[in-house]
């Protein structure tokens, strides 16, 4: 009888009368919303399809490599981790991430159990920043879905960094620096495999993560005083390495 008293009986099964779009035009709009980096609870319309958005998700190939509830809390144990480094003594926040962390845990055992995680599968605090941005992609799962076809295609996104000055001064050696990123850059989770070719798939300003390596390059050679990656065109993602105050040092000289 409780079953058909309160809210349990107040649930609309049915699609809408003024819904004038067939299912099919509900899924191909499910995938769309799902490319740009929606989660399966921001789209939710199961009344309309008979199904759920994860299901959708599955059989085109769009579903996330780990459920959305774990991803939130891996997102959460990041950006606590993140104000940690900042604020070293904060001990409230050293609790809550305990307690995040612990429920991170719990959750994984529970998913490897259903099958929904790989049993090899572990978070590590040391990687969950990769973790998170591994997740935070979309379609990294199409190979697993239905065949890829013409809407299947990935975007891929150029990024450039102009070395053309420090090369022709030749303070810097730039197969030095193509071997330092093939190194560095990151394919699924793991260093130095990018193969012939790479493909990087990504939302907001994953593609920062070239230039962030690039100073970390300058760095390690010790020119980081002297170059700079500027943005020569930010919405073509179009970086250069320039001379850093050279000018204002050779003014001072003269004087």
């Amino acid at each position: 009888m409780g079953r058909y008293i309160g809210f349990s009986s107040s649930i609309q099964e049915d699609p809408p009368s003024w819904l004038k779009i067939s299912t099919q035009d509900v899924e191909e709009n499910i995938c769309k919303f799902a490319k740009k980096g929606l989660t399966p609870s921001q789209i939710g319309v199961k009344s309309v399809t008979g199904s759920k958005i994860l299901r959708i998700l599955k059989a085109h190939g769009l579903a996330p490599e780990i459920p959305e509830d774990l991803y939130h809390l891996i997102k959460k144990a990041v950006s606590i981790r993140k104000h940690l480094e900042r604020n070293r003594k904060d001990k409230d926040s050293k609790f809550r991430l305990i307690l995040v962390e612990s429920r991170i845990h719990r959750l994984a055992r529970y998913y490897k159990k259903t099958k929904k995680l790989p049993p090899v599968w572990k978070y590590e605090s040391t990687t969950a920043s990769t973790l998170w941005h591994r997740s935070d992609m979309i379609g990294t799962n199409s190979s697993r879905g239905a065949a890829a076809g013409p809407k299947g295609k990935k975007k891929g996104v150029t990024f450039t960094i102009d070395c053309g000055k420090p090369v022709e001064d030749k303070i810097m050696d730039i197969a030095s620096l193509e071997k330092f990123l093939q190194e560095r850059i990151k394919v699924g989770g793991k260093a130095g495999a990018l193969g012939d070719a790479v493909s990087v798939t990504g939302r907001r300003a994953r593609s920062l993560y070239l230039k962030y390596l690039t100073k970390k390059y300058l760095k390690k050679h010790n020119v980081r005083d002297w170059l700079r990656v500027i943005a020569s065109n930010k919405d073509r993602n179009v970086y250069e390495l320039r001379y850093f105050n050279i000018a204002e040092n050779e003014g001072e000289e003269e004087d």
